[in-house]
């Protein structure tokens, strides 16, 4: 066969089939998207459904019950329903919202060559020479007393596409901070 011939063969492939071609890992985050584990998915979920299925039933009783008692322009029981109401069709939407953009870190797609959502991060503070280890994982995820921050948080959105031995300088509240990654792992 030509070469020409196997590039157009590959491209049309590629094109054609994209996921064949696709290297392991995480793509390019997507910050219109949610990073999150399973378990960080399910508990967002399960919060969700309990806005839907009881506090919603809970908002319309005390409402039914306001109503019940008669001139609503002097019932504050009536208005702070309402206003309970409104908060709810909030959260709800904003939940919602935040629910169809997850996706979720599969174990699979963790790299160990650059930080990801998914890796444990070791990594020297340059001023402190201190270690330090942190987990970046999704925003519903996190846990600091175990070390587990949010990917999108000041330190995890520094260290995201960073290798072993990359100096990363970054802006935190307190100040600034220099670190240098020293090891990457898997989580997951």
């Amino acid at each position: 066969m030509a070469d020409w011939f196997k590039v157009a063969v590959e491209n049309f492939i590629r094109d054609r089939f994209p996921d064949l071609f696709e290297v392991p890992g995480l793509p390019t985050i997507d910050d219109s998207k949610i990073y999150v584990t399973q378990v960080g998915y399910e508990k967002r979920k399960k919060e969700f459904d309990h806005l839907m299925n009881v506090e919603f039933a809970e908002n319309a009783r005390d409402l039914g019950e306001a109503i019940s008692r008669g001139d609503l322009r002097e019932n504050a029981e009536y208005k702070a329903a309402r206003e309970k109401q409104s908060m709810l069709v909030e959260k709800a939407e904003r939940l919602k919202t935040e629910l169809q953009k997850v996706v979720i870190i599969e174990p699979r797609s963790i790299q160990t060559d650059t930080v990801t959502p998914g890796a444990k991060v070791t990594v020297r503070d340059m001023e402190k020479t201190d270690m330090e280890v942190y987990t970046l994982l999704g925003p519903w995820d996190v846990d600091i007393d175990k070390g587990i921050i949010s990917y999108l948080s000041p330190i995890g959105k520094g260290l995201l596409d960073k290798k072993v031995g990359d100096v990363v300088t970054i802006k935190l509240p307190e100040g600034v901070s220099i670190y240098e990654v020293i090891k990457i792992e898997s989580v997951l």
